[in-house]
């Protein structure tokens, strides 16, 4: 487990990114900050990233990044395709007193400053729903009827927040980096079903769980809208490149429109393809 950092900042947002040369995290997490800086432009920015690039990384980064905190792995995650088994030590890394952690892949072209306010009466929270590009509630029921099976309650991992110097978050994070750190342990313990590899949004699911805190789990104080899961085209069965087969625009205003659709949540696009496409381009010139 790494040092603790101390507190800087009151608050402010937080990302994760443990290096991976296959998936180009640095520009997904550039245009997200540009994204959040025009219209958050006070919000303070930090990076936890585990680096193993040399000063590559570190230096692409600073360009738009207020705090980088470089940390060692916990976790080895070598030859892994999801490097997340080292995500709770932002607690200990993080130098804000209240914490959004946001995934990389989001463009948030919203004032979200007022979700700080939902820390002032909890020590941390997350989510268990999204919407789709219409703005309706998006039912993953397959999916929740799974963790259901599992003897879990649904929960995202791509946006949560939480309150540093706490103890009830503390004593959330020590179990998770228990989880994380001996995943296959926890699984056949608690879940008794054979998984090929961890899932975050298990993970943290079980330490709810295990930490009694179930009720940390909201389905309508956050709003974001996941485009991935909408079925757009049949023949690519996990519609990955979805961006292929719809319209889509950046407008005058700074708004994303999805065919007839104006974009009025943060927008999750869980696609690293997505982040080279020509649409993706014309955001950047324009959020200049």
């Amino acid at each position: 487990m790494i040092n603790k950092v101390e507190i800087i900042e009151q608050e402010g947002i937080l990302f994760f990114i443990d290096v991976n040369t296959a998936v180009n995290y640095e520009r997904m997490l550039e245009l997200a900050i540009k994204s959040i800086k025009y219209y958050n432009n006070d919000i303070k920015i930090a990076l936890v990233l585990i680096n193993d690039q040399g000063d590559k990384v570190k230096n692409y980064c600073n360009n738009f990044v207020d705090y980088i905190i470089n940390i060692p792995a916990f976790v080895d995650t070598f030859g892994r395709k999801k490097k997340i088994s080292n995500i709770n030590q932002i607690y200990w890394a993080s130098p804000f007193k209240k914490n959004i952690y946001i995934d990389c892949d989001f463009i948030i072209l919203n004032k979200i400053d007022h979700w700080f306010e939902l820390l002032d009466k909890r020590p941390f929270l997350f989510t268990s729903s999204c919407k789709d590009f219409r703005g309706q509630i998006f039912e993953s029921n397959n999916y929740k009827q799974f963790f259901y099976k599992l003897g879990l309650d649904f929960v995202y991992s791509n946006i949560f927040m939480f309150n540093k110097d706490n103890d009830e978050t503390l004593e959330f994070f020590n179990i998770l980096t228990q989880i994380q750190a001996n995943y296959q342990f926890f699984y056949d313990k608690f879940i008794e079903l054979p998984f090929e590899e961890e899932d975050l949004n298990i993970d943290i699911s079980l330490a709810l769980k295990l930490t009694d805190n179930i009720d940390k789990i909201t389905n309508n104080l956050i709003n974001w809208i996941d485009l991935n899961p909408k079925k757009v085209n049949y023949t690519d069965k996990k519609n990955y490149d979805f961006y292929k087969y719809v319209n889509l625009w950046f407008t005058p205003n700074k708004k994303i429109k999805y065919e007839n659709y104006i974009l009025l949540d943060p927008v999750h696009y869980a696609n690293k393809k997505f982040i080279n496409s020509e649409f993706i381009e014309d955001v950047y010139k324009n959020l200049v």
